[in-house]
Order: C-alpha cells, then sequence, then structure tokens
C-alpha cells in the first residue's frame, strides 16, 4: 500500500491569543475582585497539561537554560506520579477530558474526536451534549465552590457543565484573515460582528514605500506594526446580552516587497460569574482569537501568537488562584500539544521551541508556586504524542467499491468507516463484511518499512468492542487507529507518494523510487509534526500523572493505571461525592 506525498501540517491545533501583548498584570490593590475575596482554602488543584507526554518532552526541556523549581522539569521528574497513565481509546483531547471528568468511556458520552460525525456533519466533539454527570456538577450539588479557565467540558453549555466562576472558549464562527499587499499599498477588508451577523467592521492596513504597516479601525488607529509582535484595539461589545470587553488583533506575518497581516475577527471569552468577568474586563483579559494554522510556517509568527495568548491565560489563573473563595479549580493549558503539534522533532526550529518552553516553565512554576499549602494538586495530561512519519490518503486505504459504501472520517492516527450519511445506526448492507475489512486492514504493511499500518482495529458491535467500551450503534461501522508515525487525511492530491516528514531522511529505496518530493510544482515536502489519535496500547500515547499536597500525596500513583479512576480516587482521598458514572473500574 502507498501512502500521499503533500504539502502541510497533518494533525495541528488550534491556538487563540487573549488580550494586550503589552498588558501587565494590575497591582492588587487596583484589581477589583480583592474587594469580594472569600476566606474558603482551596482544596483542589487539577491543572490539566494538552499533550504532557515525557518522552516526547524531555529532549527539549533537558535544554532549559534556568528551568524554574517547580516548573517542567520538577512535573517530569516528580517521583510521586508515574508516566505511563493510560487515557481513553481513542486518545483525543475532547473526548479524553470528557471521560475524565465523567468517569465514562467514548462508547458511553458518543464523542470520539475534537471533530465529531453526527451522520449529517462534523460538528466540535467539545460542544456536543453527553449524558453521563460532570464532577463540578457534582461538587457544586455538594456545597463546593468550582472555578475553572479553560477546562474542555466545564464550559458553560448548560447547567451541568457550569462552574461558579471562571472562563471557557468561546466557538465563533468567524474566522481570521490574512491580507497580502506590496509595500506602498493599502488593502481593506472587513471585520463580522460575531453579536450580530448583518453588520461588519470596516479596517484598512497600509504600508508605506519603507514598510511601515499601520492598521485603521472603527476603534481607534494602529501601528506600526513590527514583525511577530500582535497588536490589540479593544472596545465593547454586546456577549449574550451583557456589555463585554472585546478586541481584535493585528500581526505582521512577514514582511518584505509584498507584506502579510494577520486580522483576527472579534471573539471574547464565555465568562462565569458577574464580579470575575468584570474583574477580567477590567484587567483587559479578552480573547481575540488568532487561529490559522497556516502561520505555522512562519516560525516566529506562530510563537508570537502563543506568548500573547499565555501571557493573559497565566493572568487569568493566578487572579483565580488568589481569590480565596474556591474549593477547586480546573485549569487547561494548550501550550505544549501546540509546540508538539507544529515541531516535534524539529531540529530547524529548536531554538524558538526551547525558548518558549523556557518562558511557559518560568510561568508553570510560578503557577504551582503560588498555590496554597492547602491544597491538593493533580497534574495529567490528556493523551501523548507521535512525531509524523507518514501521511497516507485514507481514500487510498480501502477499496472505492468498500469506501464508496459508507463515509470515511480520521483524526491525526485514526481512521474512521461510518456508514452512509443520515441515521449513524445504519447496519451495513448485504454484502459488506466488516470481519473481513478489519482483517484486511490488520494485514496492511507500510511500503518499504515493512511495518503493520494499524495497531488496533474494531468492528462495531464485536465482542472486542464491547471488552473496550466502544458500544452502540451510533459508532462508525469500523474503528481503526495506525501504529506510530502513520497519519490520515481524508482527501489529499491524488498522488501516490509515500509522505516522510523529512525528506532528506528518506531511505535510499524510496529517494529512488520517488526521485522527485515535487508533482507539477504542486507539492512539498511535509514538515516535522506531532499527532495524536492512536490506541493507548501505543507507547507514545501514554501521558504523565503528578499528584501533590496534604491528602494526594497518600495516594499511591501505581494504583491509578487509567484516566477513568482518577476521579474516583481524589474523590476519596478528599472525602468528595463521586459523579454517578464513577467507580474505580470503569470500562475504558
Amino acid at each position: 500500500m502507498r501512502g500521499i506525498f503533500f504539502r502541510g501540517l497533518t494533525a495541528f491545533v488550534t491556538v487563540a491569543t487573549i488580550g494586550s501583548s503589552t498588558f501587565l498584570p494590575r497591582k492588587k490593590s487596583e484589581n477589583q475582585h480583592n474587594s469580594n475575596r472569600g476566606t474558603k482554602d482551596l482544596k483542589l488543584v487539577w491543572l490539566s497539561l494538552d499533550g504532557f507526554q515525557p518522552e516526547a518532552l524531555e529532549p527539549w526541556v533537558s535544554k532549559l537554560k534556568t528551568p524554574h523549581p517547580k516548573g517542567l522539569t520538577w512535573l517530569l521528574k516528580s517521583t510521586h506520579g508515574r508516566s505511563d497513565l493510560k487515557v481513553i481509546n481513542p486518545t483525543i483531547t475532547a473526548p479524553s477530558h470528557i471521560s475524565t471528568i465523567t468517569c465514562a468511556g467514548a462508547g458511553v458520552h458518543g464523542i470520539l474526536d475534537n471533530s465529531s460525525w453526527t451522520g449529517r456533519a462534523s460538528v466540535s466533539g467539545f460542544n456536543r451534549p453527553y449524558d453521563p454527570e460532570n464532577w463540578v456538577t457534582r461538587l457544586r450539588k455538594q456545597g463546593l465552590r468550582v472555578g475553572s479557565s479553560l477546562y474542555p467540558s466545564i464550559d458553560g453549555l448548560s447547567d451541568e457543565r457550569k462552574p461558579d466562576i471562571g472562563i471557557a472558549y468561546d466557538n465563533a464562527d468567524a474566522k481570521p484573515q490574512l491580507l497580502t499587499f506590496p509595500k506602498g499599498g493599502t488593502v481593506s477588508a472587513t471585520i463580522p460582528d460575531r453579536t450580530d451577523p448583518t453588520k461588519n467592521y470596516p479596517i484598512e492596513v497600509s504600508a508605506t514605500e519603507s514598510g511601515v504597516v499601520t492598521a485603521k479601525t472603527p476603534w481607534g488607529n494602529l501601528g506600526p506594526l513590527n514583525k511577530a509582535e500582535p497588536q490589540d484595539v479593544f472596545f465593547t461589545a454586546k456577549l449574550n446580552g451583557v456589555d463585554r470587553r472585546a478586541a481584535v488583533s493585528f500581526l505582521l506575518v512577514s514582511s518584505g516587497d509584498n507584506l502579510t497581516v494577520e486580522v483576527t475577527p472579534i471573539e471574547m471569552m464565555i465568562a462565569f460569574g458577574d464580579e470575575f468577568s468584570a474583574s477580567l474586563d477590567a484587567a483587559n483579559i479578552i480573547f481575540s482569537g488568532l487561529r490559522d494554522y497556516r502561520i505555522q510556517a512562519n516560525t516566529d509568527a506562530y510563537i508570537a501568537t502563543m506568548d500573547h495568548r499565555r501571557k493573559f491565560v497565566v493572568a487569568t489563573d493566578l487572579m483565580m488562584l488568589g481569590r480565596g473563595d474556591l474549593d477547586a479549580a480546573f485549569f487547561y493549558f494548550e501550550d505544549l500539544d501546540a509546540l508538539l503539534h507544529a515541531y516535534d522533532k524539529d531540529d530547524v526550529n529548536e531554538a524558538a521551541v526551547v525558548g518558549y518552553l523556557s518562558r511557559f516553565d518560568q510561568d508553570i512554576g510560578k503557577f504551582l508556586t503560588a498555590i496554597p499549602s492547602t491544597a491538593d494538586l493533580v497534574v495529567l495530561g490528556d493523551h501523548g504524542m507521535s512525531a509524523i512519519g507518514y501521511v497516507l490518503n485514507a481514500r487510498k486505504i480501502l477499496t472505492s467499491a468498500v469506501a464508496d459504501k459508507g463515509i470515511i472520517k480520521t483524526g491525526g492516527g485514526a481512521f474512521y468507516f461510518y456508514p452512509p450519511a443520515g441515521d449513524m445506526t445504519q447496519d451495513p448492507p448485504a454484502g459488506l463484511d466488516l470481519k473481513a475489512i478489519a482483517d484486511t486492514l490488520r494485514s496492511m504493511e507500510l511500503e518499504l518499512t515493512g511495518a503493520k499500518l494499524f495497531g488496533k482495529v474494531i468492528v462495531r458491535g464485536s465482542k472486542e468492542a464491547d471488552e473496550e467500551g466502544l458500544t452502540g450503534k451510533n459508532l462508525p461501522w469500523i474503528m481503526a487507529f495506525a501504529n506510530d508515525g502513520v497519519a490520515f487525511k481524508d482527501s489529499v492530491e491524488d498522488t501516490m507518494l509515500l509522505a516522510r516528514a523529512k525528506w532528506a531522511m528518506v531511505p535510499d529505496a524510496l529517494k529512488a523510487k520517488y526521485p522527485d518530493p515535487m508533482q507539477n510544482g504542486k507539492l512539498a515536502v511535509p514538515v516535522p509534526a506531532g499527532q495524536h489519535g492512536h490506541w493507548n496500547e501505543i507507547p507514545q500515547m501514554l501521558t504523565r500523572l503528578v499528584l501533590e499536597g496534604p491528602r494526594l500525596s497518600k495516594v499511591d500513583p501505581q494504583s491509578i493505571e487509567k484516566t477513568l479512576q482518577l476521579v474516583p480516587a481524589v474523590s476519596d482521598a478528599l472525602g468528595w461525592q463521586r459523579p454517578s458514572s464513577c467507580s474505580s473500574s470503569a470500562k475504558q
């Protein structure tokens, strides 16, 4: 079987920026939230580090010149933890977080991926409703006060998923724009008003003959724009009928005879708790979502967007930690995942990656140091990470006679074969032997390497599916998970080539067979990148767990083998109630 050679990243993460690149936290005397501080002792800090995979991170973290004593090195080396924690299957961010917080596997809540197929369309796996009880809901029912910062599934989409105070991603449909124009030129565009789809705001970006870039907006002018230094313009808009601070970001991505500026749409954080929302607004801690993965090709610009966002997430988190009116707080950082998706095994951009990790390391150290001694700490990843070696066209995995009988969807290293559009509970048509198809997938080998393509193949309704907790008819007919280093695309250029992360590393036999990595000038070598979507039996998908504090330091991490066992163990140690779906032996 052959693969596909194409340009770009096969698995990318969307990265948002928040607030202003010049933001500085206000002094405590100026923060509105301090006037309403409570007297509770914070008992639990739950920290999710997206993509927290020791094997992938250690080569970079080991290069930190002055690591924070309570930063990434400490998290990786802490003796009260384990580095082989199993995540639920499939190992993807949205299913993982929802499963962890409910103790329910993907077969129970029905969410398999970050982009979930409904039978009619792909929708965000983060936003889909699910039936199992959320642990935060259970905590609040027993009178505990809970905060959440960006934690997936604690997003306020319903009363069952809302903390007392916190923030969540705002999933607006507006997309960033890349504006390209020559020196001495001007380009006009509009930004949609996300609170009123019938309205647009005009903007204008200009460059002098010497390359000085400025921007005009209805709320004020910006400039000069310096390369890889985001600038924001702030204003007030209504979100769900409430006046909130908002922002638009401008980023000079590249300069030269032609310049490219990225302009974000209007985005705001959903915030819970009126007084907490007011505190965020007063401090200009506001989303302005820079989410265009195309700038990953420009390392300086991509890292700048991450820095821009990081400052405000950390400011929000420190504000939440210092309130003194919470029993438990849940936090989420996507920085490690974003870096690994973009630069896993990338030695060309090593200095930029290590530089960012140095700054993130200091932030994490500051955050962990700020946790009061009364609180217990849980730190965990939601999945592992695998460096992409090959990118295969998923449409070529199955013969057209088979593929046309259903719908193919992919998620990194996950390959799903669904019933045709419509009711997902459809049975396969007569003559479509799912077991035979699964056997064929199991036997497939990657050309030239001789390695098996799939590490796990499961047929819906089989005994194996039931054993893995992937039961029910709202699942694909076939779920197949690639071995290490293989990624899938639903549809790429119909060119039969194996794709390698770096063409220079391709074996001589492959170079001889496919001497030209370009086809008609349209395809280029994929850059080094990382992905997930694998089965949790694959070592690269295992993640890290750390338990610390007055109560959790007495819990043996080795007794917690998988993420589904974590909430029961922590609940019992703290004397709190478990969600109704939790048990220490919950199925994957």
